[in-house]
């Protein structure tokens, strides 16, 4: 059975339903910002992990990765692009 056509390139409306989640992700990639601006605020990480935006950025690396290998993946690139650069910036407020 051949694979089912892209759906970017048979249903508008699905691309623009799809970009608008890719808005979403890249925003709940920034949820973290009020914390970090704490963080810079008080120059000390207190009791907050490093963990949960170490595992960030090994899933956002993991979903870029797949991007990369399956063709026409342009807004899952897009969100964890953007998802595995703001997770660095969070890490190295740990370092």
């Amino acid at each position: 059975m051949p694979p089912a056509p892209p759906l970017h390139k048979t249903d508008g409306l699905a691309n623009i339903i799809g970009w608008l989640g890719t808005l979403a992700s890249v925003a709940l990639f920034g949820s973290p910002v009020p914390t970090f601006m704490k963080i810079r605020k008080e120059r000390t990480t207190g009791t907050f992990a490093f963990l949960p935006y170490g595992a960030g950025m090994l899933n956002a690396a993991s979903w870029v990765s797949y991007s990369i290998v399956t063709p026409e993946r342009y807004q899952t690139a897009v969100t964890n692009l953007v998802g595995a650069a703001l997770m660095l910036v969070w890490l190295r407020m740990f370092v």
